[in-house]
């Protein structure tokens, strides 16, 4: 298919993308002879990590050495949370007085593409009239990201807002209907939250 003529939703897709920061990082770090995985670690540690004050994160590799890119990403609630954070304030550290990410970095994530039905952006999913519309309460800037096990962040500007689900789920992950439990938890919070 020609590129923007069909979405398929695809972890391969983000591991390309994690060789792609790679080698930005390798020719913007040519000083940094320490290898890949290391040089990899500092770049996450002194761009991200340490900015945000995030200290539990582990990101694993693929057999290469390569950073796994769409998944095993593993942190704490408080450091996903400040993840969470990082994307409401559009790319400002927690605290307001650090730029991590260009100023419009976050609007172009949450833009969604129209080839996936409008429903995914870069690496995150946007609000999904068809499995949310049911819960007034969740507003339609909601946006996503969806781990394995159901592993859900709910990043809500218009409420400034994150929530966060950690834990594992046996069920069907691919069947869109094993999402509703929680988008139900997530309305009735926000029906008792100002």
């Amino acid at each position: 298919s020609q590129p923007g003529t069909e979405f398929i939703y695809s972890t391969g897709d983000s591991q390309l993308l994690s060789y792609v920061i790679d080698q930005i990082v390798s020719h913007d770090m040519e000083d940094d002879a320490t290898g890949t995985v290391q040089r990899n670690y500092n770049f996450m540690q002194k761009s991200l990590f340490h900015p945000l004050n995030i200290t539990s994160a582990t990101i694993e590799c693929d057999l290469s050495g390569m950073f796994m890119g769409g998944s095993n990403a593993l942190m704490s609630a408080e450091d996903w949370l400040r993840i969470g954070q990082l994307m409401l304030n559009k790319g400002w550290s927690n605290d307001g007085t650090l730029q991590i990410l260009p100023d419009n970095w976050i609007d172009m994530m949450i833009s969604p593409s129209e080839v996936s039905g409008s429903k995914y952006g870069w690496q995150l999913w946007t609000y999904d009239e068809e499995l949310m519309g049911n819960y007034t309460e969740i507003p339609i800037d909601t946006y996503m990201i969806f781990g394995h096990n159901h592993q859900i962040m709910c990043v809500i500007p218009s409420r400034n807002a994150v929530f966060l689900r950690l834990g594992f789920f046996t069920g069907d992950q691919k069947d869109p209907q094993s999402f509703i439990p929680y988008f139900q938890a997530l309305q009735d919070i926000l029906e008792v939250s100002p």
